[in-house]
Parts: structure tokens; C-alpha cells; sequence
């Protein structure tokens, strides 16, 4: 009896028929478990973050592309332009010595504007790398050169 109605509910959840019935009397079958808290944890666990999951694993993902990003900015600046001159116009100088010119807050929005455009140098040399020559030679030199 407990194979046929293993076979039935595979079969109904393959169908789609609904519930189990029994074959003799067509009377519905009902299925009790015993109650486990695992296993009730389990799916509460797994119905709240069901529809939450791939948001998370692709803001990770999108924050690690971020943060990499950045990272070959930060070289590619402190290799074009050494790292002192990097440090000096991104403002990091000022930053750990709490000397700024204008307000405080001026000086951290102002230095973090800078180091978020770290993330669009490595992007945008691979774009005007696939551009032809000519429409290369109509997008601004640099990005970063706006910002100041």
C-alpha cells in the first residue's frame, strides 16, 4: 500500500491530477506525518529566502565586479601616475591627516566621488579599445578629468 501511494504522489506531482485518491472507493487519501521541528525550520528556511537568494548572490557578484573593478582602476592610476600623485588627487592624503580645505564632509564626498570613477576606468578602456579609431577620438580623454 505505501509503494502505490509513493507511485501516486509522484505520479499526481508529475500530472498535476491533485490529491491522492484511493483506487476501491475514490474517497481521498490523506498523509500524516509526524510532526519535525528540522524539518519545519528547513521549510520555513527555505520559503522565506527562496525568492531572496539569487538578489543576494547577484549583489555580491555585482559588488565583487565593483570592487575589482576599482582595483585595477587604483593600479592603473598609481601606474600612470605613481602613488603619491594618486593618493594626492584622490584625496586620501587629506583624508588621514583630517586637513581639508573646505568642510569635513566636502572633502570625504568629494574624495569618494573620485575613487568611484576608479570603477569605469578598466570598462571604458576595454569600450573605446572596440571602438573604430574615429569615434574613439570624439570621447572626452578622461573620465576622471570631469570630476575636478
Amino acid at each position: 500500500m505505501l509503494r502505490w501511494v509513493a507511485e501516486s504522489e509522484s505520479a499526481a506531482a508529475t500530472t498535476g491530477s491533485g490529491s491522492l485518491r484511493c483506487p476501491a472507493c475514490r474517497a481521498p487519501i490523506h498523509v500524516e506525518e509526524p510532526f519535525e521541528p528540522v524539518v519545519a525550520l528547513y521549510n520555513a528556511c527555505y520559503r522565506t529566502f527562496d525568492h531572496v537568494a539569487p538578489h543576494i548572490i547577484g549583489g555580491i557578484f555585482g559588488s565583487g565586479a565593483v570592487v575589482g573593478s576599482a582595483w585595477y582602476g587604483w593600479k592603473a592610476v598609481s601606474l600612470f601616475a605613481g602613488d603619491r600623485t594618486g593618493q594626492r588627487w584622490f584625496g586620501i592624503k587629506a583624508l588621514k591627516e583630517l586637513q581639508s580645505v573646505g568642510p569635513a564632509w566636502y572633502a570625504v564626498a568629494s574624495s569618494a566621488l573620485r575613487i568611484s570613477g576608479l570603477a569605469v576606468i578598466g570598462p571604458s578602456l576595454i569600450v573605446v579599445s572596440l571602438l573604430p579609431s574615429t569615434l574613439s577620438s570624439l570621447l572626452p580623454v578622461s573620465v576622471v578629468a570631469s570630476f575636478r
